[in-house]
């Protein structure tokens, strides 16, 4: 297996006298802290692509992709779905121009309004069940524990009318 270096190359979609350092998968993984298996399901998504392909096969990509990926990494991040990601950025084989800043700027608000109302339902949800849970402590405290304690031989559960809060 080939080790991990950068390739000196002329890169396809720049002047031609150019010379940019094009990065393997590998070298964009490490510098993305993703896997090369991340980095494939990027390319099949057609969220990322790269620029060409070495003598030999391998993939190579601009530094400017490292920007895409950490940008595709932060979002998911922020619980976006890879569908969403590409919704945003636009498919690479389309071009970077979709990425503008009034779209981000737009989706972000939207997806992020979509998540505070997640979390403002989650957090309701579990205020009910803390106030739940409340209830229950202050009915064996103030009467469960004294009865235990006053008749410990008998079970008054059965005629109890905070029998309910048990949950046998």
């Amino acid at each position: 297996m080939k080790s991990a270096q950068s390739v000196e190359t002329k890169p396809v979609n720049q002047a031609p006298s150019s010379t940019e350092k094009m990065l393997t998968i590998g070298d964009l993984a490490k510098a993305c802290n993703a896997t090369v298996r991340t980095l494939r399901y990027y390319e099949e998504l057609d969220l990322i692509t790269p620029e060409t392909r070495s003598a030999g096969g391998y993939r190579l990509y601009v530094s400017a992709t490292i920007k895409r990926v950490n940008a595709i990494l932060a979002l998911q991040e922020l619980h976006y779905s890879l569908e969403e990601i590409s919704a945003l950025l636009g498919k690479s084989s389309e071009g970077h121009s979709a990425y503008t800043r009034k779209r981000r700027v737009g989706f972000t608000k939207t997806t992020l309004t979509k998540q505070s109302i997640t979390i403002r339902e989650k957090l309701a949800s579990l205020q009910a069940m803390q106030a739940e849970l409340d209830q229950r402590l202050a009915v064996l405290t103030d009467h469960c524990e004294p009865c235990a304690v006053e008749k410990p031989d008998q079970d008054c559960c059965e005629q109890c009318p905070h029998q309910g809060i048990h949950w046998n």
